[in-house]
């Protein structure tokens, strides 16, 4: 997996100088903050290999992201950049833990040759772990990756359970990339809403005339495999007929293109996916209980997002990413967004976040997400009204519609309404408990201090 920089700095054009050195001529990752404060947030919700950081900036400088990486990463080396002749603030960053520094302007050859240093590029690098690429760090993942990675160098046929949009697929991939088969091909079948002669065709091929528009002979995903991995996605939908067959194949590891009569070997390992409950649909008589034993001889289960809400923030941060580069835009999110979006239930799990992001990014021309952007599930289940059922802009109409103050005094009442103290309140608008005392009287501001 490539090594991901964190770069810091308020100057846009210093990053994209950064990004050019650090993605373009090196190969690795780039992540950016334009301040201190948005550089701490992703330290601590994200892994990073390096952090540069300017040391002067408006408010918090980058001493502050050495500080807070001091706590945080103590092992992600920090280097300061710093303007020409500033030694004393270079030394004072040095003596705080900063690995190095690099004086302003940056030159391209030395940014090269300092990154090279500190990450010890020269070496040679450890493998990469294949299940990179699954994003996330619950107990309930890390469980399923830890049983996948046992798995993955045996030929065991393994079985993947979880709702839509969880990840099986990917899981999948990540397996047959940690095998011993990696060399060999990755093939993907789609059971779903597939009639059975089609199926039986892309499984196992078929000979030429073995049925109507059958005009030259087709070999099937197993017979393309070869010795890699075939993925059969949403097993549970395969008709019986097929399933007697897939079971011959994974007992005798044989079988015959449909319509034919020669003996074909399999070499390839299977890894089934199904969103339904196959334990029920052997009692239902729509599954064969011994293909069920047949596919699971390892079993894993990709938990949904509701049992890994941690994991969110990261899947934000990694789709947001990857649509930016794939638009070549610079999109973020902001803080009141990005809270209803952490909040929100995704019960479509990571397709749904994927999906929503890379909407939200492509549709975007103002360079931030805010509240207004998301779509109106997202803002219904953070408590906006639900009359409307055509678009989210419109359940902000009476807000455009309203001067500042009427906002403040709405936003005010709200809370209290709900129940928040007066030190709630003033901690959630950002101001302090004076100033809120300072509002005029209706906006139910109550002006002696009560205990709380």
């Amino acid at each position: 997996m490539k090594k991901t920089i964190l770069v810091v700095d308020d100057e846009k054009n210093a990053r994209d100088n950064l990004r050019e050195i650090i993605e373009d001529i090196m190969g690795l990752s780039m992540a950016e903050a334009d301040c201190a404060r948005t550089a701490v947030e992703l330290l601590r919700n994200r892994v990073f290999d390096l952090i540069l950081t300017d040391l002067r900036m408006p408010g918090d400088s980058g001493m502050l992201v050495l500080e807070e990486a001091r706590k945080i990463c103590p092992e992600t080396p920090v280097i300061i950049m710093t303007a020409f002749g500033s030694a004393d603030e270079a030394g004072e960053a040095l003596q705080k833990g900063a690995y190095d520094f690099l004086s302003k302007p940056l030159r391209a050859g030395t940014v090269e040759e300092k990154i090279a240093e500190t990450l010890r590029l020269d070496e040679k690098q450890e493998a990469p772990d294949a299940f990179d690429r699954i994003i996330g760090s619950s107990d309930a993942l890390k469980e399923t990756l830890k049983t996948a990675r046992q798995a993955a160098p045996t030929d065991a046929t393994i079985l993947i359970e979880g709702e839509s949009g969880t990840g099986k697929g990917l899981l999948a991939e990540c397996i047959h990339e940690a095998s011993p088969r990696s060399k060999g091909k990755f093939v993907v079948i789609h059971c779903a809403n597939t009639p059975q002669d089609i199926l039986m065709s892309e499984l196992f091929g078929h000979e030429k005339g073995s049925f109507t528009g059958a005009i030259s002979q087709h070999k099937g995903k197993f017979e393309e495999a070869g010795e890699g991995t075939v993925f059969i996605d949403e097993v549970g939908t395969l008709p019986l007929k097929v399933q007697t067959i897939l079971l011959r194949v994974l007992q005798d590891k044989k079988f015959e293109r449909l319509g034919g009569n020669e003996t074909i070997i399999s070499k390839a390992r299977v890894i089934a996916a199904t969103n339904e409950n196959l334990s029920e649909l052997v009692k239902a008589g729509r599954f064969r209980e011994d293909l069920l034993y047949r596919l699971k001889v390892v079993s894993l289960t990709m938990p949904p997002l509701r049992v890994r809400k941690g994991d969110i923030p990261l899947l934000i941060d990694h789709f947001l990413a990857q649509a930016n580069k794939e638009t070549s835009k610079n999109v973020t999110i902001s803080k009141i967004a990005r809270e209803m979006m952490e909040k929100y239930s995704w019960s479509g799990n990571i397709r749904e976040i994927h999906n929503v992001i890379e909407a939200l990014v492509i549709k975007n021309s103002s360079g931030e997400v805010t509240p207004r952007d998301l779509p109106k599930e997202i803002l219904q289940e953070n408590g906006a009204p639900k009359e409307d059922k055509t678009s989210a802009a419109a359940l902000w109409e009476k807000l455009d519609n309203m001067t500042l103050e009427e906002i403040k005094k709405e936003l005010i009442d709200r809370k209290l309404k709900a129940g928040k103290t007066k030190t709630q309140i003033a901690d959630e608008l950002g101001i302090s408990r004076r100033s809120l005392y300072r509002l005029p009287e209706s906006y139910g501001i109550k002006k002696k201090k009560e205990e709380e």
